[in-house]
């Protein structure tokens, strides 16, 4: 699904069998790194790295978005819903 940009990070929205995806990682065109606001997430929608940890198991209240993507997915939010979310977490 349609993402429309944010300078210094690449995302992905996804749909399919009930659920919704969104994929993000940093844009290493752009100088600087942006972070993600694990705080403003729901403990309903799942959050994996790409060894499928969730990060906020650790403590971590935020996630600096690097070269391995972070995905977030969630049952309960439409697509749309979900990436204005995660959108509203990137810092």
């Amino acid at each position: 699904m349609p993402c429309p940009p944010i300078v210094g990070i690449v995302e992905g929205l996804f749909e399919g069998d009930g659920r919704a995806t969104w994929a993000v990682y940093d844009d290493s065109a752009v100088a600087g790194r942006r972070r993600l606001n694990l705080t403003k997430l729901s403990p309903d929608q799942e959050v994996l790295d790409v060894m499928g940890n969730d990060p906020r198991a650790t403590g971590k209240t935020e996630w600096e978005i690097g070269i391995q993507p972070l995905f977030v997915m969630t049952q309960e939010l439409k697509p749309a819903e979900l990436l204005a979310l995660t959108r509203d977490a990137v810092q």
